[in-house]
């Protein structure tokens, strides 16, 4: 339970996509090892309104916990980036 919601993720991965039928997609993409689906759902506890996410990465990774690490900070870096860009340079200053 956090900010007023309980959030829950789902992750499922189609792995090995060398083994699928070859084409033309995959034959463009030499190093795509899996295709991860990510569904969160969002429980407000305010409302008890439920909110569903489904979201699709693809990955040279193959490893799942590797790619749920990925996954999980690829916000993290952004956010601070900008704190950093905040603090250092006063760009909330204007």
């Amino acid at each position: 339970l956090a900010h007023g919601r309980i959030e829950t993720k789902c992750y499922e991965m189609i792995p090995s996509l060398l083994t699928l039928e070859p084409n033309e997609i995959l034959s463009r993409w030499t190093d795509l090892q899996s295709i991860v689906k990510v569904t969160r759902t969002r429980e407000f506890k305010k409302t008890c309104e439920k909110r569903q996410e489904i979201s699709y990465y693809i990955s040279s990774e193959h490893e799942m916990s590797r790619l749920k690490d990925a996954i999980k900070n690829h916000w993290s870096i952004e956010n601070n980036l900008h704190h950093c860009l905040d603090v250092y340079f006063l760009q909330d200053a204007s």
